[in-house]
């Protein structure tokens, strides 16, 4: 790729810009309005860049809501587990939109396509826009050469060192080089990691910026075939008998969960359906993944179509299997209240259940692998920003709170009060139910030392990296709801 001086002089300035514009923001936190001011500076710019490269398609598009959703996300949010996964969908949608820019047919290519390329080729093409960025800019003068320059540099520093050595060693000298002193104090007092960040950022900045302006033709697929070592008959095997046991299981499930069918042995309903949805989560992804073998590591094509039907009746089962981990989940919350780990499960099987049917029409052959794992990234993706913006802390709250009089079970309210800032809206809101049935309940979970971190009037950011719950309007929207408490 060729470029101008004036292309050169343009991506040194960007680079510069972005580089001291990451490094202020990097000083501060990563979470919080930082980064979602320098996730909107690179979706500009990969925005602009795609524009310019006449590559601004939809699935471009939806990259970049993705990562400017999730940035917000990981400012509004404060969840751990919330923030955590908001930040690698916005990292992750950055990186796709990059490499869409980098190569037209860079979303068609498999994952281990996209990373091979990007550290091979890709390393290259920041190295060779980089040389022609320096061609371009030196012009067609040519290079001076300065004989013994190597030796003048080490004189000179060589020089310095020794001086500054007599000068400590004896006080005549000294006063004769007291200029020394306050050189290596003024050095001393510097900031050097601080330059050596930004030098990073810049660098960085810059080796993003080559990428993306760099290679344009299409990226040849390395072909990567996985070995086939089953047979049609092993398949057909396989997924005959897992079937038949998720059959069992089922009918099991449809007479004792569903139908309340009389349990033997003195085995009280609570104690057989408030168990067991952490191992029926994970028999459903191992029965997707059986399916996805059985079909993908099959050699030949004997009794295909007696595998569809036995792949897709199996699928079928696992989405019963789901729905009764669902309702095993449902009644133990019922029972226990809401828990983050709880909340995180439903998800869980929510995507299990999408995913079965993107692996149905995968299996019938109405998609192909590659859009099956494409469309299974945007599925969970969806599912996880829908999460954040619906505020799981919030939900926890309101559910535990507004389902209080049908537990037995006192409010867990150790555990509600340990939660992140993001439920104090809810409790705000859903507290002053307990007051009039379970007093004692409202009054621990309203405790003063609950709100000690966020007292009124107290201000506590840490410039650009404050989060939204410490910010001013945050803090006035449970004003209210504090003072009512007691809290001063």
């Amino acid at each position: 790729m060729k470029l101008t001086r004036r292309d050169s002089i343009g991506l040194l300035v960007t680079a510069l810009a972005i580089g001291l514009f990451t490094d202020v923001l990097t000083h501060q936190s990563i979470f919080g309005l930082n980064f979602l001011l320098w996730t909107t500076l690179w979706v500009a710019v990969l925005l602009f860049a795609a524009f310019d490269k006449r590559r601004l398609t939809p699935s471009f598009a939806i990259f970049g809501v993705f990562a400017l959703v999730n940035a917000v996300m990981s400012y509004v949010r404060i969840e751990p587990v919330v923030a955590f996964w908001s930040f690698v969908i916005t990292m992750v949608s950055l990186m796709m939109m990059a490499g869409s820019l980098y190569a037209p047919n860079f979303l068609a290519l498999t994952i281990v396509n996209r990373f091979t390329e990007l550290l091979t080729h890709g390393i290259s093409t920041i190295l060779a826009n980089a040389n022609e960025g320096f061609r371009t800019l030196n012009g067609n003068r040519k290079p001076v050469k300065l004989r013994g320059a190597v030796g003048i540099i080490i004189a000179v520093l060589l020089a310095v060192i020794f001086l500054a050595l007599f000068a400590g060693a004896d006080s005549v000298f000294s006063r004769q080089f007291g200029f020394l002193h306050d050189l290596f104090q003024w050095l001393g007092h510097y900031n050097v990691g601080r330059v050596v960040t930004i030098c990073f950022w810049i660098a960085a900045s810059a080796a993003g910026l080559l990428l993306i302006i760099g290679r344009l033709n299409p990226v040849k697929p390395t072909i990567h075939a996985m070995k086939k070592f089953l047979s049609g008959n092993d398949s057909t095997i396989i997924l005959a008998t897992v079937g038949v046991i998720f059959l069992i299981f089922s009918l099991f499930q449809l007479r004792y969960l569903f139908a309340s069918g009389s349990l033997p042995d003195g085995l009280t309903y609570a104690e057989y359906a408030r168990r067991g949805y952490g191992q029926l989560l994970l028999a459903t992804l191992l029965a997707s993944a059986t399916v996805y073998g059985a079909m993908a590591w099959t050699a030949d094509a004997v009794r295909l179509r007696a595998r569809t039907w036995l792949a897709t009746a199996l699928v079928a089962l696992n989405g019963f299997i789901v729905l009764s981990a669902w309702k095993r989940l449902s009644l133990y919350e019922s029972a226990y209240g809401w828990t983050m780990a709880r909340f995180v499960a439903r998800l869980g099987l929510i995507c299990i259940f999408l995913g079965s049917i993107l692996l149905v029409l995968w299996v019938v052959r109405k998609m192909s692998t590659r859009r099956l794992f494409g469309f299974n990234w945007y599925m969970i993706a969806t599912v996880l920003t829908v999460a954040a913006i619906l505020n799981p802390a919030g939900i926890i709250v309101m559910k535990n709170i507004t389902e209080r009089a049908s537990r037995s079970v006192s409010l867990d309210t150790d555990y509600l009060r340990s939660m992140s800032d993001d439920s104090l809206p809810a409790i705000c809101k859903y507290a002053p139910q307990l007051r009039v049935n379970y007093t004692q309940e409202y009054d621990k979970l309203m405790e003063a030392r609950r709100f000690t971190h966020v007292t009124i009037g107290t201000e506590d950011n840490h410039g650009l990296s404050r989060h939204y719950t410490r910010s001013a309007e945050f803090k006035q929207s449970i004003t209210g709801c504090m003072l009512e408490a007691g809290v001063e």
